[in-house]
């Protein structure tokens, strides 16, 4: 159909550059770092609204499970401990997610409106920040959004609860710009290569310092566990240093894993191949969780309001902890923690902010959600009148009291008998 269709001159991309009637080559743009820019910052555009998109997306469907949560049992759902892990914190990714989409989103617009405002170290630094965080978030708010399907029961799988749709609307996010395993890998890539020049002796200076810590690797490694207590264990800045000496960590692990790799002269593709299991992909989600600890910390010192202050502090916390008891595993085997303390610790702090945040949640979902029309759900109103509109919906909706109009096929239907 499009064999030698011709395309007037006038639709040519040239945003960057553009192609003169004898086909001379005219870059708008002579500057190499400020070209690199612009094509990066597509790509980092999509990802930011593939971003928002999943945000919004969680934020609803937790609407949806904690209000359902509060308001159809009477015994109170989120009493229960075992309720209460596995829906307050996705309270935190939520909040999270929605900091880090405006963060990348306010920085992209900046970007965007003036080519002058960009720098070849910034461009790498949110190439790297947006191609972990894209893959993180979307991974987690389709485990969340699932939660939050299972945690409504029966009433989860009605059309009327929305969250079906929901998670089937979130289903491309974690897809879009191909697989989210090679996505992250680019993060590694340039967490391997700066880590490389440490070992050089470089010096590392990002303008958004996601990464200046590495530069201090060997003395992080050199720390050790000396937290006895659940208030000092469960604090930011306690949480900011276990985070920053697993990146080290495994950022030390995956440089000696493909060094050894490279001794067997396997090429570059089959060394990133066979280090990305449990080095490449851990390596990038623990940089990325570094910087969501940290980025959340600043916002939430800068509150004005005590009380404020005070719950998202135990949401970060939360956050913190409830994601690093995936690689409880590290510390030991790094010999950062030697003994049960620190695992102990860490389950004893969730359960214990679990457990306090449990109060504030509804307010916590009503502070960012949008008004009812939009989670457009019979269990996501802020009213509180569950089983009042489920009632009305099935009532109003046509054809819930007459019959299909493919019943009296069914009774017509021939069935074949199996010939086994």
């Amino acid at each position: 159909m499009f064999h030698d269709y011709h395309i007037p001159k006038s639709n040519l991309l040239d945003k960057v550059a553009d192609v003169s009637n004898d086909g001379t080559y005219i870059p708008r743009i002579t500057e190499k770092h400020k070209q690199f820019g612009i094509l990066m910052g597509i790509l980092l555009s999509g990802r930011i609204r593939a971003l928002g998109i999943t945000t919004v997306l969680l934020r609803n469907a937790l609407s949806i499970a904690i209000r359902y949560a509060t308001c159809v049992e009477p015994s109170g759902v989120l009493e229960n401990q075992s309720q209460q892990i596995r829906l307050i914190p996705w309270l935190a990714v939520t909040y999270i997610s929605h900091i880090m989409h405006n963060y990348l989103d306010n920085i992209d617009s900046q970007l965007n409106s003036s080519v002058d405002l960009m720098d070849e170290k910034l461009i790498l630094e949110l190439h790297a920040l947006s191609s972990a965080t894209k893959p993180v978030i979307t991974w987690l708010a389709r485990d969340g959004i699932q939660t939050c399907k299972e945690m409504c029961k029966t009433y989860g799988h009605l059309k009327g609860s929305c969250l079906a749709d929901l998670y089937n609307l979130n289903d491309p996010m974690y897809t879009l710009e191909g697989d989210n395993n090679v996505l992250i890998q680019q993060t590694a890539n340039w967490l391997l290569k700066l880590y490389e020049g440490v070992l050089k002796g470089d010096s590392i200076n990002f303008p958004l310092s996601s990464v200046n810590f590495i530069k201090d690797a060997g003395q992080i490694l050199n720390q050790k566990f000396n937290v006895s207590c659940h208030t000092n264990f469960s604090h930011p800045q306690n949480i900011v240093t276990y985070y920053e000496w697993l990146t080290c960590y495994i950022l030390k692990e995956t440089f000696e894993k493909q060094q050894f790799l490279s001794q067997s002269k396997l090429n570059g593709f089959w060394i990133k191949n066979d280090s990305q299991v449990y080095f490449c992909r851990t390596l990038g989600t623990a940089y990325i969780m570094v910087f969501f600890v940290k980025r959340f910390k600043e916002l939430v010192l800068n509150a004005p309001d005590h009380a404020t202050k005070t719950v998202l502090l135990k949401l970060l916390s939360l956050y913190g902890l409830w994601n690093l008891q995936k690689y409880i595993h590290y510390f030991y085997q790094g010999g950062y923690a030697t003994t049960t303390n620190f695992a102990q610790l860490t389950e004893e702090a969730i359960l214990m902010l679990c457990s306090d945040l449990k109060d504030d949640a509804v307010s916590l979902v009503d502070a960012i959600s949008p008004p009812d029309f939009l989670v457009n759900s019979v269990f996501g109103y802020s009213d509180g009148n569950v089983y009042k509109r489920l009632e009305c919906t099935i009532t109003h909706t046509p054809g819930t009291f007459s019959n299909v109009n493919w019943r009296n096929n069914l009774s017509k239907w021939k069935y074949q008998l199996s010939k086994l």
